[in-house]
């Protein structure tokens, strides 16, 4: 059955949170930062949900460690209201350490439809929005190289009307850009790209 890590100091909210989620996945709870770390040093995981206070730790420091050492964990921050104001979480939302952000109280079922819904997302997260510029198949070049397994890459062609309305869709206002899981990395004026954040986006760095 696939692991799902879930951390929380309130024993209650992590309980509340794995009755949710224990008829499809095996869930482990642990209430630090550093219990939450081992667990994910020591095994595989299909989604990493962590609160953003841990009485002396942080969910961001739990979810950045998800991202460097299990790259395919999906990764879902629960915060109160001012957490979700906090610049670090918007930060961490806009670079692609947290792939979901969910209030509390989260609606019933919520979290597990959002691991499904990021877990479908995976194989065709990686998009090159693109006008057929040779800076776009320079990139796709190094996208395919740098690629942990399981990961696709697709390409939209932003000349036509679908793809358009995808880049639309998905907020890009600059092309050509890669957009992966959400955060961006453009391409500057010379079509180069900033490959040490695109690696990092991908969880390798």
């Amino acid at each position: 059955m696939r692991g799902v890590l879930v951390v929380d100091d309130s024993v209650a909210a992590a309980r509340v949170m794995a009755l949710e989620l224990d008829s499809d996945y095996e869930v482990v709870i642990v209430s630090t930062g550093d219990e939450a770390q081992r667990v994910i040093d020591a095994r595989d995981l299909f989604a990493v949900v962590t609160d953003l206070d841990l009485g002396g730790g942080s969910g961001l420091a739990v979810l950045e460690h998800a991202r460097t050492q299990r790259p395919e964990a999906v990764r879902i921050l629960v915060t109160a209201a001012a957490g979700g104001r906090d610049p670090r979480v918007h930060a961490a939302v806009a670079n692609g350490v947290v792939q979901r952000l969910f209030g509390k109280p989260w609606g019933a079922d919520a979290i597990r439809r959002a691991i499904v819904e990021l877990a479908d997302r995976r194989t065709a997260s990686i998009r090159v929005f693109s006008a057929g510029s040779s800076a776009a198949a320079d990139a796709l070049d190094t996208l395919l190289g740098e690629l942990p397994p399981g990961r696709q890459v697709a390409v939209v062609d932003v000349t036509t009307p679908a793809g358009r309305e995808e880049a639309i869709r998905c907020g890009v206002t600059k092309t050509p850009t890669i957009d992966i899981d959400g955060a961006r990395v453009p391409f500057d004026p010379e079509g180069r790209i900033d490959v040490v954040a695109m690696r990092r986006m991908l969880g390798g760095g």
